[in-house]
C-alpha cells in the first residue's frame, strides 16, 4: 500500500479529504502534488467566496447605495475556473460513470 502524503496544513478540511482522496487513487511526484496543492487552495478560495455570497447575498449595495452584483460571485467562478484548469493539467485518468457519451439512458 502506498503512504498517502500529508496534505498541506493551510488547506481546509474538506481540501483535506479531497487531498486524501486523489492521493488514494493515483501516485503523484513532487510536481504534481504541488500542482494539487494549488487546485486545492483554489478549492478553498471559491468555498470561503461562496460563503460571502451566502451570507452576503449575490446583490450588495456599494457606498453610494446602488445595487450590484458581489464580488464574491466573480471570485468564486474565477477560483472554481482555476481549479479546473489546475486539475486538468495533472491529467487523472478518470473513469465515466456510465458508458458512452451524455447522458445515460432512461433519465
Amino acid at each position: 500500500m502506498v503512504k498517502i502524503p500529508t496534505p498541506p496544513n493551510h488547506l481546509s478540511e474538506k481540501a483535506k479529504a479531497l487531498w486524501e482522496k486523489i492521493n488514494s487513487g493515483w501516485e503523484l511526484d513532487d510536481l504534481a502534488l504541488t500542482i494539487l496543492e494549488q487546485a486545492l487552495t483554489h478549492f478553498d478560495r471559491a468555498e470561503q467566496a461562496k460563503k460571502l455570497i451566502e451570507d452576503e447575498g449575490l446583490i450588495v449595495e456599494n457606498r453610494a447605495g446602488t445595487k450590484k452584483e458581489n464580488p464574491a460571485v466573480t471570485i468564486e467562478r474565477k477560483s472554481r475556473d482555476s481549479m479546473i484548469r489546475t486539475l486538468k493539467v495533472l491529467n487523472l485518468e478518470i473513469e465515466p460513470l456510465h458508458e458512452g457519451r451524455g447522458r445515460p439512458g432512461g433519465t
